[in-house]
């Protein structure tokens, strides 16, 4: 029984292959519009839950002439600490988007998309090093955090220079 129905239903689908071409279309396109649906909302709804303290996490930045940027000053994070005994901890960070990277010393090394944390944003996203945490480094002038390929060839303890 089930093969004659394959069979009827192949003889009908070769007969009418504009509109099974057009349901295949459909059928694909709706598969892939749930499938990116889901995809976006599991992602905004889930963004930051690796960090058990996800909830008293808070970005500030400033608000000109209707646009938002992350960009504050660098003594307002010690500020804010210092100022609201609520907040335990105040990280900053800078990101070099371009040019080069600033080293302390003779040469300037050129990194695309930089970034550089303070120690208390390390304790904030639990960020770690393959060794120890950003909290057991603390007072290290060497390179904690970096990429390994750049920090072997351009930061190097004796070549720094307080």
């Amino acid at each position: 029984m089930t093969k004659n129905d394959f069979k009827l239903a192949w003889r009908k689908l070769l007969k009418n292959k504009g509109f099974t071409l057009l349901n295949i279309i459909g059928l694909t396109l709706g598969f892939t519009g749930f499938i990116l649906s889901y995809q976006y909302i599991n992602r905004e709804t889930s963004y930051d839950k690796w960090n058990p303290h996800y909830k008293d996490i808070y970005q500030i930045g400033l608000e000109a002439e209707g646009a938002f940027t992350d960009e504050t000053s660098p003594s307002l994070a010690p500020l804010l600490k210092q100022n609201l005994p609520d907040i335990v901890y105040a990280g900053r960070k800078i990101v070099y988007n371009y040019g080069s990277y600033p080293l302390f010393g003779e040469k300037t090394v050129l990194i695309k998309n930089a970034a550089l944390i303070d120690s208390s944003a390390a304790r904030i996203f639990q960020i770690e090093n393959a060794t120890r945490t950003a909290l057991q480094k603390q007072g290290s002038k060497g390179c904690d955090h970096g990429q390994k390929p750049y920090c072997r060839t351009t930061i190097q303890k004796r070549r720094l220079k307080f």
